[in-house]
């Protein structure tokens, strides 16, 4: 059966930090004007990415490991991710494109950095390359919305996708600098504040409402992403990494108030609450 949008009730649009799913962002996980294809043609794609980046992250577990502990937690947990990821996919997407593909390879490296946060040391011994694979996550973000709008290849699913992709890889880095005491736990609320965005609109329906487009938005997403990979190495001092990610965490704070109130004073159209 083919599982159009109307029959996903779940994919209402929450803000990540931009807050913004604008039809000319959305990056969709099939192209509309492509035959569906037989969902074993997709599961063989998804378990060769597997494969491929199983094998990537082997190396980097051979070279970043530290001696003498265990590389079995980090590999269940990069299992268990990914095998959870396809599972999602499966269920959700029904088609499947170019600008979905970015999409998956930037989730395949937020889970291979999460894989990693078992071992504190390797983000202290190697953070600058731990951030430069951050930093392709970060670049294939604009690549993937480049791809749907060229492609004509847009979706709630998609955009719902992309989303998920970039809270976690923003939660990822933030415990990540937590855990090589760049900062105090308050840096955690950089990458939890959309989760808890996304927990009070389902309290308070008027807060999971769309949010009109903002390049405001845009900008204070990229800026707590790329603090967050720029205090991952050890070039910064403390104190000025602390100094950088309150500006970031600042920056947020503001964000989301504004969107608050601005979902708290704007009435609802009428269509929104037939």
């Amino acid at each position: 059966m083919i599982v159009t949008d109307s029959d996903r009730p779940w994919l209402i649009s929450h803000p990540l930090c931009i807050g913004d799913v604008s039809v000319a962002y959305r990056m969709s996980l099939w192209t509309p004007n492509e035959p569906a294809p037989n969902p074993a043609v997709l599961m063989r794609e998804w378990s060769a990415w597997g494969v491929v980046w199983a094998a990537v992250f082997a190396a980097l577990v051979s070279a970043w490991a530290p001696g003498g502990v265990s590389v079995v937690a980090p590999w269940l947990s990069w299992l268990l991710g990914y095998g959870v990821l396809v599972g999602v996919l499966h269920r959700h997407a029904t088609r499947w494109g170019w600008a979905s593909r970015v999409t998956l390879l930037r989730a395949l490296i937020t889970l291979s950095l999460a894989s990693f946060l078992w071992w504190p040391e390797a983000y202290q011994a190697h953070g600058l390359a731990l951030g430069l694979m951050g930093l392709i996550a970060l670049l294939a973000d604009g690549l993937d919305g480049y791809l749907a709008r060229r492609l004509g290849e847009s979706s709630p699913v998609g955009a719902r996708f992309d989303m998920e992709t970039d809270a976690a890889l923003m939660a990822v880095l933030a415990v990540g600098v937590w855990w090589i005491d760049r900062a105090g736990a308050w840096v955690l609320l950089i990458g939890l504040m959309r989760y808890g965005f996304v927990m009070a609109g389902q309290l308070w329906p008027r807060l999971g409402r769309e949010l009109p487009e903002s390049m405001r938005r845009k900008v204070i997403c990229v800026v707590q992403v790329s603090v967050l990979l720029a205090v991952l190495p050890p070039w910064l001092s403390d104190r000025q990494a602390a100094v950088l990610l309150g500006v970031a965490l600042a920056l947020l704070v503001y964000s989301f108030a504004v969107d608050t109130l601005y979902l708290i004073r704007h009435q609802p159209k009428k269509q929104e609450m037939s």
